[in-house]
C-alpha cells in the first residue's frame, strides 16, 4: 500500500452565481488547453465562446492549483515528508485536491456535449506533470445539454471528473443522477434522468457502479450534491450484489462530495468503518461559509437503516487567499453576501491504514 493517509486540499470559491464568460488567464496558456479552441475558424458563435470560455476556466483552474502547489509549506502536507514539496518520494499521504460543484459552468444550459468531452480529455491530460504524482484531483462539474432526438428539449447533465495525477495518471467520471433546483437549468429542459433517450446512461447500472472507483489501492465513492441527499452513492453500494452475482461491493475508504448547497449527512455516508468522507461546497450563503468544507472520520459506517457516526471535522492546518489573477472575477451585480474571499484551505490528514 503506497499511501496511509489522505488529505484534504479544498478550493473555497462561490460557484452558485453564473459568470457568462470568465476572462483569459495573465498566466501563459498550456498548449493542451489551447488545443479546446484549436479548430480555430472552423468553429464560430456560440460555439466559439464556449471554446474559449472552457479554455480559460481550465487554465485558470490549474493555475490555482499550481499556485497551491508551490505555496503550501512542505511541513503542512502529510508525513515524513521531504523539505521539497515537489519530491514525487515525500509522504505516504495522498493530497485530494476538491473543487466546488458548477466550476466550469458559463451559462444556464451549459457546453455542448462536444465541449463536455473536451474539457474531460483535456483535464487529464493537464494534470499529468510528474509534479503531481502524489494528488487526486476532483475538479468540479462540468454543465453541458444535450439535443434530444425527435423533440425540441434536450437534456441537462451535470459530470464530475477524477482524475488521478502524475505521469501514471487516470480519469474517471459521473454524471449527476437528478438536478436540483438550485442548478439553474431553463424550464425547458429536460433531466435527463427522465428522459427515456438519456435513461440508459444516467439511470444504467454501468453508470451507476462508475461511482465507486479505485486509485493506488484506495477505494473511492463520489457523490455530486444532491445525490447524496439521496443516496446515490450508499444505495450503489447497498444494491451491487444484486447486479454483480451475489459479490458485495468493495469496501470505500473515501466517501468525495462536489457540491453546491449541500452538507455531509449521515444517513448518506458511504465509508466503510475507519474511512473518511470529503466535502466540497460552492455555495456562499447556506451556512457559514468554509464550515461546509472538511474531513470527517468515520466511526461506525451506516447501513440501509442505521446512519453512519461521524467524528469532529478535521483541523484547518493552512489557508490562503487565492491571486487575484486565477480566481473567479466576481459579476457585476452580485451583492457582497453573494460572493467570498477565494481560499485554498489544507486540512490535517486522516490515517486509513496502518
Amino acid at each position: 500500500m503506497k499511501y496511509k493517509y489522505v488529505q484534504l486540499v479544498a478550493y473555497h470559491a462561490p460557484t452558485l452565481k453564473l459568470i457568462d464568460t470568465l476572462p483569459e488567464s495573465s498566466k501563459p496558456t498550456l498548449q493542451v488547453v489551447k488545443n479546446l479552441t484549436a479548430h480555430g475558424d472552423k468553429i464560430s458563435g456560440k460555439a466559439a465562446e464556449q471554446a474559449a470560455d472552457a479554455q480559460n476556466r481550465v487554465q485558470r483552474l490549474l493555475d490555482v492549483f499550481n499556485w497551491a502547489v508551490e505555496s503550501i509549506p512542505y511541513d503542512k502536507l502529510g508525513y515524513k515528508q521531504e523539505p521539497d514539496p515537489l519530491r514525487t518520494n515525500q509522504t505516504e499521504t495522498l493530497k485530494v485536491f476538491i473543487v466546488p460543484e458548477f466550476y466550469f459552468r458559463s451559462t444556464a444550459d451549459g457546453y455542448s456535449w462536444n465541449t463536455l468531452t473536451n474539457i474531460l480529455e483535456c483535464l487529464k491530460q493537464s494534470f499529468g506533470d510528474w509534479r503531481f504524482d502524489d494528488w487526486l484531483i476532483v475538479p468540479g462539474t462540468i454543465c453541458s445539454h444535450q439535443d434530444a432526438e425527435k423533440s425540441d428539449k434536450g437534456a441537462f447533465f451535470n459530470t464530475a471528473s477524477v482524475i488521478r495525477g502524475g505521469r501514471t495518471g487516470s480519469m474517471t467520471f459521473v454524471h449527476k443522477k437528478v438536478r436540483s433546483n438550485i442548478d439553474g437549468v431553463p424550464d425547458e429542459l429536460i433531466d435527463g434522468a427522465r428522459d427515456p433517450k438519456f435513461l440508459p446512461i444516467l439511470g444504467s447500472w454501468k453508470e451507476q457502479k462508475e461511482r465507486l472507483f479505485e486509485f493506488d489501492g484506495i477505494t473511492f465513492g463520489l457523490d455530486v450534491c444532491l445525490d447524496h441527499s439521496l443516496k446515490a452513492l450508499k444505495n450503489t453500494a447497498i444494491n451491487w450484489p444484486d447486479n454483480e452475482n451475489g459479490v458485495s461491493a468493495p469496501a470505500i475508504d473515501v466517501h468525495l462530495i462536489t457540491s453546491c448547497g449541500m452538507s455531509i449527512k449521515t444517513e448518506s455516508v458511504a465509508a466503510r468503518a475507519g474511512g473518511c468522507v470529503m466535502l466540497c461546497d460552492g455555495h456562499p450563503r447556506v451556512i457559514e461559509y468554509g464550515i461546509r468544507s472538511g474531513v470527517k472520520p468515520v466511526s461506525v459506517a451506516g447501513t440501509k437503516v442505521t446512519p453512519a457516526t461521524l467524528g469532529a471535522a478535521s483541523a484547518e492546518e493552512w489557508k490562503k487567499n487565492v491571486p487575484d489573477a486565477c480566481a473567479i472575477p466576481k459579476p457585476s451585480g452580485v451583492d457582497d453576501k453573494d460572493w467570498v474571499t477565494q481560499e485554498v484551505v489544507v486540512y490535517k490528514p486522516i490515517q486509513l491504514f496502518t
